[in-house]
């Protein structure tokens, strides 16, 4: 079950991040993106926060999800998340740098 949750949770992310990334290359000024991939990174951890935060009421109230000892698995998570969004800004750069190559 929370191979299941964690999965969604990765899921999720990807979704946004192919729409943040679709929405960058469009975008005409290179600073608006500039400050678009910082909020990016800030968003996504606010993410983990939010998930991290749910997870502790959760238990709280004794619905217990086993991510390992001390959230582990939120953090791995958490890591390839950000590895993502890595990939997704150099994705973004080198399409926007090929699109002014090519006009």
């Amino acid at each position: 079950m929370d191979y299941f949750i964690i999965l969604l949770v990765y899921l999720l992310y990807l979704m946004a991040s192919f729409y943040f990334r679709i929405k960058m290359i469009r975008l005409k000024s290179p600073w608006l993106v500039f400050l678009f991939v910082i909020l990016y990174f800030y968003a996504t951890y606010l993410y983990f926060d939010i998930l991290n935060e749910t997870h502790q009421t959760l238990r709280d109230h004794h619905i217990y999800i086993d991510f390992g000892h001390a959230s582990l698995l939120l953090v791995i998570a958490f890591l390839i998340c950000m590895i993502t969004g890595v990939i997704t800004t150099i994705s973004i750069i080198t399409a926007r740098a090929n699109k002014k190559i090519s006009n």
